[in-house]
């Protein structure tokens, strides 16, 4: 089969995951080679991913089980506390994005 038939049929496909901590909380040993697989696979069939993961606010540190290994871009998005400020403000920053570049303040 050539390359083209092993790709999928669609112009653009988009698959998005939240939150991919979820596919890995009952077997984090196996989260490096389940991620693995599952960027190869969409990579196979020209899909774009975008997985989300989840931010403990309390030890400020994600559950993402090392995800950065298959991560072409990593997006950091947060708010201040609605309680202090009384409105809602969002930020974004991009902390990784291979061979683009990329603003390296928050928005």
């Amino acid at each position: 089969m050539g390359d083209e038939k092993a790709r999928s049929p669609y112009k653009h496909v988009r698959l998005v995951i939240d939150s991919i901590s979820a596919f890995w909380a009952d077997k984090p040993a196996m989260a490096m080679k389940y991620s693995y697989d599952s960027k190869t696979a969409t990579h196979r069939e020209n899909v774009t991913a975008y997985l989300v993961s989840q931010y403990a606010m309390t030890t400020r540190s994600t559950f993402s089980f090392g995800l950065g290994h298959i991560a072409d871009g990593a997006f950091h998005l947060w708010m201040d506390n609605v309680g202090s400020r009384r409105e809602v403000v969002r930020y974004l920053i991009i902390k990784e994005m291979g061979m683009t570049n990329r603003r390296r303040t928050a928005f």
